[in-house]
Order: structure tokens, then C-alpha cells, then sequence
């Protein structure tokens, strides 16, 4: 028989501590590693379901803001389009003064720009004096009041990859 001493059970019990001891430390180390994980899926679900919320109210002011200008900007070629000067212009192809009626049309209702084209297409007056003379008979917006008799809004990409968006209707006679 193997005799048992004082010292070898001395390193037993030093030994079976070390191994608690190390396994202590790893379970610590599991723990903390979950806890870290697991606090990390949850704070991540809340702040990506708190960025979501706030997209989505801004998606929503921001889509009332733009129907609200659109529908603001829609009426402006139906009084536009009774305006006696420029029906008078329109019939007499005297186009004086008329790039100066649409300047101050535009000064007061805050939008892009503003064009009088005639029935051949052709702009004769305009805020943006660098498009007086331009044809715009092939251009969707001028096509389209004409075939639809209405106001028609139309969006086109120029040549830059903005978009152009427009409000268009033909002249009324009263």
C-alpha cells in the first residue's frame, strides 16, 4: 500500500483548489461574456426600434409637408391660366412686360420659376430669362396639358440627374 503522507495531501487540496479556482474564473468569465452579449441584442433591438419610430414620424411630417407645398402649387397655373394679360398676350403675340407679370407672380408665391410658352410650344416669357425662345412643344409637361386640357403635374431628370418637376395647363378664355 501507497503511503499517504502530509505533503501529498497538501498538493492534493492545493491542486483541487488551483482547478476551482480556474474554474471559478472561467464560469465568471462565461457569465460576463453572456451578460455582455445579451445586454449588448437588447440595447441594439431598443435603439434600432427608437431610430425606426422617429424615421417614421419623420417620413410622415415630411410627406405632409411635401403634399401640402404640392397641393399649394397646384393652383398657381389655374390662376395663371385666367389671367387676362396674359390670355391678351397670348392672342396678340405682344409679349411685352409679361417675363415682367410672371417675375413678380414668382416673387410672391415663392416657387422655382415660371413659363409662358404659346400654343406652338414656344416660350415666350419666363422668370429665368435664359429660357425665353427655348421650344418646349416635345417636353412631357407641354404635351400633356395640351392633350389632357387640365392641370397635369409632370417630373422629368435633366441633364444634370436633378429632378425638374412641373405644373402645367393650357390658357382659358373666358
Amino acid at each position: 500500500m501507497a503511503q499517504v503522507t502530509g505533503n501529498s495531501l497538501k498538493t492534493r487540496g492545493a491542486s483541487r483548489t488551483i482547478v476551482l479556482f480556474r474554474v471559478a474564473v472561467i464560469a465568471l468569465i462565461v457569465a460576463f461574456t453572456a451578460s455582455v452579449w445579451v445586454t449588448n441584442a437588447w440595447l441594439t433591438q431598443r435603439f434600432t426600434e427608437s431610430t425606426r419610430n422617429r424615421a417614421d414620424l419623420r417620413l410622415a411630417l415630411y410627406s405632409a409637408s411635401l403634399l401640402s407645398e404640392l397641393q399649394r402649387n397646384s393652383v398657381v397655373p389655374q390662376i395663371l391660366a385666367r389671367d387676362a394679360d396674359l390670355l391678351q398676350a397670348l392672342e396678340s403675340g405682344n409679349y411685352d412686360g409679361m417675363s415682367e407679370r410672371l417675375v413678380s407672380y414668382w416673387d410672391e408665391i415663392g416657387i422655382a420659376a415660371l413659363m409662358l410658352a404659346d400654343a406652338s410650344g414656344l416660350v415666350v416669357a419666363a422668370t429665368g430669362t435664359e429660357n425665353i425662345g427655348r421650344n418646349e412643344q416635345d417636353e412631357p409637361w407641354f404635351q400633356r396639358a395640351i392633350a389632357e386640357n387640365r392641370t397635369v403635374f409632370s417630373i422629368k431628370r435633366d441633364e444634370n440627374g436633378r429632378f425638374r418637376f412641373a405644373y402645367s395647363r393650357p390658357m382659358e378664355a373666358e
